[in-house]
């Protein structure tokens, strides 16, 4: 019963390399390609299923086989899609933004906070940042871990959707270059003013 599966997930893994490794991988950028590969991934999986119907089992099977090739190397073109221009991680690729120094963040919480031993960690959506004395608005996530000093308030009652402000030391993630990558930053805050709405550590 495991076979099947085996061979599909095989087959499937191999054609995100052939999407990654090999002349075609430069064809993620071509609309054409994509809207082709969409149409004879559906066409295999209907001639497997027509096949199949007739009792060409082993016709089906490699039909089917191709169609999973085909939807893998889909799947790492639509991966490896540039980021926008103000992604987070575009923007520092590109030098207009440094993380060499804390910098005050503004974003909303994606989810609810996670709370550890060590503090909170919070999962962000940001929205821009001051950099250089300027607005810088930008796109991307952000994993921000808080840990308060020693005799600190708590934190205030966050949810999914607020927004906040801080101030955070960040650096890149470990898979670079990667859209759906969250810039990790860390933050202690020290006595100051906190509103449900606004979380405004200070380094």
């Amino acid at each position: 019963m495991k076979l099947p599966a085996v061979c599909l997930a095989a087959t499937f893994a191999g054609g995100v390399a052939l999407g990654l490794f090999t002349p075609v991988a430069h064809l993620n950028v071509s609309i054409v390609a994509m809207r082709v590969g969409f149409v004879f991934a559906i066409t295999l999986l209907a001639l497997s299923s027509l096949l199949l119907r007739k009792g060409f089992v082993c016709a089906a099977g490699s039909f089917s086989l191709g169609a999973w090739a085909m939807l893998g190397l889909l799947g790492a073109w639509l991966g490896s899609q540039p980021a926008p221009a103000n992604h987070v991680l575009s923007l520092i690729s590109a030098g207009k933004l440094a993380l060499s120094s804390p910098l005050r963040w503004h974003a909303h919480l994606r989810d609810e906070p996670a709370d550890f031993p060590w503090g909170t960690s919070l999962d962000l959506a940001l929205d821009f940042v001051e950099f250089e004395g300027s607005r810088l608005d930008l796109g991307g996530g952000m994993r921000l871990a808080h840990s308060p000093i020693k005799e600190e308030a708590p934190l205030p009652q966050l949810h999914a959707g607020d927004v906040i402000e801080f101030v955070a030391a960040a650096r890149l993630p470990q898979v670079f270059r990667d859209e759906g990558a969250l810039i990790d930053a860390y933050s202690s805050s020290s006595k100051g003013s906190i509103s449900p709405q606004h979380f405004v550590p200070r380094l």
